[in-house]
This record gives C-alpha cells, sequence and structure tokens, in this order.
C-alpha cells in the first residue's frame, strides 16, 4: 500500500453513497492504491497518552454494496499518514473534543482539515475576514442593533452561526411582523448571537458552491437553485444543483482568500457564493463532489488524494533531507 488514511465521519452505515463526499473520496483513496481506515466519530480515544480509534480495515467498490470489511482493529493515529476529518457539522461540543485529540498527532500527523484551524475558523464568521468580498454583515445577539440593521437594509437574512443544511434560517423583508419573535428564537431573548446579513437578491438565480482543493479551485462549481416554495437554496432544503463555470468574480473570490486557506492548513474547503458575493466558508465537511462529477469530467476526489500525496511527499523529502 502507498499509504494509509483514516476517516473520522458519520456512522458508515449512515452514509448515503449517491451524494456522500466522503465516500467518494476514500473510494479515490482505496483506486490509488492507499489502504483506507474508517472511524465513527464515537470511537476516538486517548490511551496511555496516544491517540487512538476503534477502526474498520475496508476495501471499496463502486457498487451499492461500496464497502467490506476486512478488519477492525484499535488504530494508533500517530501511525498512519493522514487523518480526514469529516464529521458533520454543526461544531458542538463533541466535534471540538475529537478536534482537541487531532490537535495532539497534526503536528506529526496531515490532518485534513487542520484541527485547530476546524475550532478557530467558524464557517459563517470567518467569511467575515474578507469584508471586500462580503454582503454588509452583523453579528450580535442585541436586539437594538439587530433592529437598526434591518431599518438600515429592509430586507435581511438571519442566520445561526453554527448552522448548517440551510436550517434556522430566516428571510425578513420589509416591515415584516415577525421580528420580534424570529429575535427571540434565534438568539434566545438576546443569549445567542447571529449573523444577519443584507439579503442578496441574486439568491433567485441560485447559491453557488465552489471546491477548492489546497487553494485552487475545481474549474466547476454547483450553482443549488432554490425550489419555488423556498428562498434557501441548499440541496437539503430542495434546491436543485447544476454544474456551472466559475465567473471572473469568483475567480477574485478564490484567489483573496487562497493564501489564507494555505498558510491555515485548510486543504479541502467548500465556499458559498451567491451573485458577486461570498456569504460562507465551508471547512469541517465539504459535500457536492458526487454532483459535480455526475455532470462532468471532473475528478475532484481524485484532485484531493493526489494533493494530499503532494504535501507528504514534501514532507517526507524534508524529514529524510
Amino acid at each position: 500500500m502507498k499509504y494509509k488514511l483514516a476517516v473520522i465521519a458519520e456512522p458508515i452505515s449512515s452514509l448515503n453513497t449517491a451524494t456522500d463526499s466522503s465516500i467518494s473520496i476514500m473510494r479515490a483513496a482505496f483506486a490509488n492504491n492507499w489502504q483506507v481506515f474508517f472511524i465513527d466519530k464515537n470511537q476516538v480515544s486517548i490511551i496511555d497518552n496516544q491517540v487512538v480509534a476503534h477502526a474498520k480495515d475496508i476495501c471499496l467498490s463502486d457498487t451499492d454494496d461500496w464497502y467490506r470489511v476486512e478488519n477492525q482493529c484499535w488504530l494508533n493515529l500517530s501511525e498512519v499518514d493522514a487523518v480526514l476529518m469529516r464529521q458533520d457539522p454543526p461544531v458542538d461540543e463533541n466535534y471540538l473534543h475529537i478536534s482537541h485529540l487531532l490537535t495532539k498527532i497534526n503536528q506529526s500527523i496531515l490532518v485534513i482539515n487542520n484541527p485547530r484551524s476546524l475550532r478557530d475558523c467558524n464557517e459563517k464568521l470567518f467569511a467575515l475576514e474578507f469584508p471586500q468580498l462580503c454582503p454588509p454583515s452583523i453579528v450580535t445577539s442585541n436586539k437594538s442593533v439587530l433592529k437598526k440593521f434591518y431599518t438600515t437594509y429592509s430586507n435581511i437574512v438571519i442566520k445561526p452561526i453554527n448552522g448548517a443544511a440551510g436550517k434556522g434560517v430566516f428571510n425578513l423583508t420589509e416591515y415584516d411582523p415577525n421580528f420580534n419573535v424570529i429575535w427571540e428564537n434565534t438568539t434566545e431573548k438576546g443569549k445567542k448571537p447571529i449573523v444577519a446579513q443584507q439579503f442578496i437578491p441574486e439568491i433567485t438565480q441560485g447559491d453557488k458552491r465552489i471546491i477548492l482543493i489546497n487553494g485552487k479551485p475545481l474549474p466547476k462549481a454547483l450553482l443549488r437553485i432554490p425550489s419555488k416554495e423556498d428562498f434557501r437554496a441548499n440541496l437539503a432544503t430542495g434546491g436543485k444543483g447544476v454544474a456551472v463555470d466559475l465567473t471572473k468574480r469568483d475567480e477574485i473570490i478564490c484567489n483573496t482568500i487562497a493564501p489564507t486557506l494555505k498558510e491555515k492548513g485548510l486543504i479541502f474547503v467548500g465556499i458559498d457564493v451567491i451573485g458577486d458575493y461570498l456569504t460562507e466558508i465551508n471547512v469541517t465537511s465539504p459535500t457536492v463532489l458526487v454532483e459535480i462529477a455526475a455532470q462532468t469530467s471532473i475528478d475532484g476526489e481524485a484532485d484531493l488524494i493526489k494533493q494530499i500525496e503532494n504535501i507528504l511527499s514534501i514532507e517526507n523529502e524534508k524529514t529524510t533531507s
């Protein structure tokens, strides 16, 4: 075997072969002669000061019966070449605990994405580090501050900071009588900050997911077009995905954020772009590789594995020179 890859994700029985990027990445690694270990997110421990996990050594195929367990073992994560963290958001207490365990090995083992950056780079807030790319935005739990922002822009979107898949997202239009109750529910009456942004009318044309691998975007993005019944474009809320070319503005956004992504060890990232605006930087468990591959000749999974191999090769050269 060329390398050993450990993938930490949701329970293996819950993964969907039709849409799950974790499966397609593991398939790409296995096809390139990697040994692949699957680890349930609840099976990571520290024993004798070593980060270990109860793992399944699996063989993969392109059929619906997509994996076969060759062996089950306690795996010392310091003995693999790379760890791919694919636990789904939200970044809750359990997610943070696993990231701390992975930080312990990240000085010697490549962890994708860097666990410290997984903690530091909240998917909603990280985008705001590039204000020139984002729509007008605030982060607050204060009712008066939110009301002023709402009055200024009259049409806004409110999002939970740790939300995912469109859950808990509200659109407040001008003179909306639901302002008070939405503020109460989303902020827990001022106890919990939320993100508010000016509504971007181009959402009717779609929310674009762009995948960046080691700072370089795939040549096609997935435009997620909302259904007629919902302003949210997430596939989980009924949006339709269509592969599209990147625009010049998309390339500017990608080139602007790429150096920061690479500096923070964020190798596999999915950004969301609506119209000309960056709205989120997804670092936890980016998806849509499967959807892009189904509509194009782009093999993002193979690109990711190739980039990981390049990084490992460079690191090996450093240690042997």
